[in-house]
């Protein structure tokens, strides 16, 4: 029985295009993934998440390819309700330093010089 497991759990890491020059002792891909072990220091699976959810998919992996930390992070947003979702959003996107708002605000207090404001005008 394991025996066949450990030839599914290749079969499934050997569609990774990264499989051949890989050495993270934890594949996301791997169905015996529970089993093996990590020592702190030694190299992680780098390939994105996107692609290994694409591998995974239609297959029985329990995690359906993600890590550990990622399947937590997954599980806990899928059993917040929608109101919990939207307030943790708009939490997240009050503090993102990419939104333009933030962008506006830092360049204004960081500027050497006074803001010309009829320059800002003409520029938008």
């Amino acid at each position: 029985m394991k025996a066949n497991k450990e030839y599914e759990s290749r079969k499934l890491m050997e569609k990774c295009p990264r499989f051949i020059r890989c050495n993270a002792p934890i594949c996301p891909l791997d169905l015996l993934q529970d089993e093996r072990t990590f020592i702190p220091g030694e190299a992680k699976c780098n390939l994105s998440r996107a692609k290994r959810e694409a591998l995974a998919a239609g297959t029985d992996l329990p995690r359906k390819g993600m890590t550990k930390a990622e399947w937590a992070a997954h599980c806990s947003w899928t059993s917040l309700n929608d109101t919990q979702r939207a307030y943790k959003m708009r939490h997240l996107t009050k503090y993102n330093p990419k939104t333009t708002a933030n962008m506006k605000i830092k360049s204004k207090t960081h500027s050497r010089r006074p803001v010309n404001e009829k320059a800002l005008q003409f520029r938008q």
